[in-house]
């Protein structure tokens, strides 16, 4: 089961990162390490860690839709910076959490979509806050059509924080995807470097930006 999914999550590179992270799979143990030497470099390493949170969040929504559940323990060892996560198959549960998957497929509405952002970045300890379109530098700003542009936002700037980041990105770009909006697709920016929190109005100089996300209006 676990190395089926993985090897799935796999013939994904671009969007999943494999380049910058590899697995070891045991029994019903899964672990996630960064590639060497990407954990030498401080932007590698985030960005590998990032991709590793996206693929725990794919990993765990297969765990609900094959009503089955298991235990993620975040930087198992203090010793090894590369090793990210490591992933326990438990047992089969029952199926009330399939509404969490039914939810994703009825969220039709942009309304719907941002309240479902909200609402997990606030449970992963990240805030999704709205910016003005002007501030933001033209290389951002890929398209014409109308939308209505947020920041990813947190107090905090360590690996646990990109964890989040990762699984968060993955949540919405499941959520599109499972609502059937490849018309409307979201867009986002994974490192918007040349962003300075404290020129876009209602984040706060005090907020780091990890991602821009754009939404259809």
């Amino acid at each position: 089961m676990l190395k089926q999914w993985i090897h799935q999550i796999r013939h994904n590179p671009e969007h999943y990162g494999t380049a910058f992270w590899k697995y070891q799979l045991s029994g019903q143990v899964l672990d996630l390490f960064i590639e060497s030497p990407y954990h030498l470099d401080k932007a590698s390493y985030r960005r590998g860690v990032v991709k590793t949170g996206m693929v725990l969040q794919a990993l765990s929504a297969r765990f609900e839709e094959n009503e089955c559940s298991c235990l993620i323990q975040s930087f198992p060892s203090l010793e090894d910076a590369r090793h990210v996560a490591s992933i326990r198959v438990v047992k089969s549960k029952e199926k009330e959490n399939d509404r969490h998957i039914e939810s994703f497929k009825a969220d039709s509405t942009a309304i719907s979509k941002i309240n479902k952002m909200i609402e997990f970045a606030s449970e992963n300890e990240l805030k999704m806050l709205k910016v003005d379109e002007s501030a933001l530098p033209d290389n951002i700003i890929k398209s014409s059509e109308s939308r209505s542009w947020y920041a990813l936002c947190s107090k905090y700037n360590n690996p646990f924080t990109w964890l989040k980041v990762g699984y968060w990105q993955e949540m919405a770009h499941q959520l599109f995807h499972l609502s059937g909006s490849e018309d409307n697709r979201l867009l986002m920016t994974d490192f918007p470097d040349s962003v300075e929190p404290k020129n876009l109005k209602g984040v706060g100089k005090h907020n780091v930006v990890h991602v821009l996300i754009a939404i259809p209006k």
